[in-house]
């Protein structure tokens, strides 16, 4: 194991490697162009939350641009595109959890995550009454709803299960479509007026869909997850794809020198980052790490907070009930300084940004100097469309 990385670099490293900051000189990243540019690098986001998900991949083409033009030129209107023209797409690649990836590596996901999701889903399958001959009813009931081209919502496709006799009640639906989308039939493509929409993989995806053995896929998605997620655990990356820690450590070994191990000041796991990451930090000799003075503004669920099992890092402790207010899982939008979360923020009426700060010491700072500049970027970026 190397060297000890200090806590401000752990975060200022992350905002790299998130391309939350415009490209470094000589780090590891391609530009971004387009919202599958974001997603490519970044391998799944988080999208549980449909409103959220224009400003995680948004704030990355912003925060991250090397130019103003650049910037201005992000809008959610061209993530809706993207949606539209199958260049991205959203399902639950791992954790029964919704993600917003490359069509094409939806299936590098489910070779290694749908046996283990099914299986523990098992026993709440019993507790519905969902049986393996259910599972085939309901795939026929939506083949024949959205065969040649069809697009519908989660009303829609429950409808055409209920006139299937499959009960869509008690969550009982929602597991059906899960299910159906976990082994291959459907995934959420197209935006309609104010959801996505249900599409056939098959159609939707054809044969742009990746297979490799389970073994060489795991390392891909490790690898990947290191370069856009790094400095992390190894524990961060098993509990971001559900899989085992044992499964996790045997792909670290077969990659080896191309991920380096550094001491945590945090806990005794290691932290992992990319060779190529590692060179550069490397060759910059202890010299302070670009982003201190950063200021961002961060959509609910997004990535930089929800990738890892161990937040430690860019969030304290006495903050998290802050942003989970009585951790009911809903992740509300943050602000950073220096990679920090300091405060959430919303937006009132007129879709203006409302900042939340923190108290420190009893009192509330100042707003940072750049927070009225990326305030007006966020406004800017929705305004092109209402999503």
């Amino acid at each position: 194991m190397g060297q000890t990385l200090r806590p401000r670099d752990i975060a200022r490293l992350r905002l790299h490697s998130h391309g939350l900051l415009p490209g470094a000189d000589g780090f590891p990243r391609p530009g971004f162009e387009d919202p599958e540019d974001v997603v490519r690098w970044m391998t799944a986001m988080q999208g549980q939350d449909w409103y959220s998900v224009p400003w995680s991949l948004g704030a990355r083409l912003v925060f991250g641009a090397d130019s103003p033009a650049q910037a201005r030129s992000a809008s959610a209107a061209a993530v809706r595109q993207a949606f539209q023209d199958g260049r991205i797409v959203r399902s639950w690649p791992m954790r029964g959890t919704l993600h917003t990836l490359l069509p094409e590596d939806l299936a590098l996901f489910h070779s290694l995550t749908s046996d283990r999701l099914i299986s523990s889903m098992a026993a709440r399958h019993r507790e519905l009454a969902i049986t393996a001959a259910d599972g085939e009813k309901a795939r026929d009931a939506v083949h024949g709803t959205l065969r040649g081209g069809g697009r519908a919502t989660r009303a829609e496709l429950f409808a055409a299960l209920e006139d299937a006799k499959q009960g869509t009640r008690t969550q009982r639906g929602a597991h059906l479509l899960l299910l159906l989308s976990v082994t291959g039939t459907l995934v959420q493509g197209p935006v309609g007026e104010k959801e996505h929409l249900f599409v056939l993989q098959d159609e939707w995806i054809g044969d742009r869909r990746r297979e490799l053995s389970p073994e060489a896929a795991l390392d891909e998605l490790l690898e990947r997850y290191v370069r856009s997620h790094g400095p992390a655990t190894l524990r961060d990356f098993a509990w971001w794809t559900g899989l085992t820690l044992t499964a996790c450590r045997a792909a670290q070994g077969r990659l080896g020198a191309r991920l380096r191990e550094y001491e945590s000041p945090f806990h005794g796991d290691g932290l992992l980052l990319s060779s190529e990451t590692a060179d550069w930090l490397e060759r910059r000799n202890g010299e302070a790490l670009p982003g201190a003075r950063s200021f961002h503004l961060l959509a609910g669920f997004d990535e930089y907070i929800l990738g890892y099992t161990d937040r430690s890092a860019v969030l304290a402790p006495e903050h998290f009930d802050l942003i989970v207010p009585g951790g009911n899982g809903m992740f509300k939008r943050t602000t950073m300084s220096g990679g920090i979360t300091d405060g959430t923020w919303s937006t009132d009426s007129r879709g203006t940004v409302v900042l939340q700060p923190f108290e420190v010491n009893g009192t509330h700072p100042t707003p940072h100097r750049s927070s009225s500049k990326w305030s007006r970027a966020y406004e800017r970026f929705v305004d092109a469309q209402r999503m």
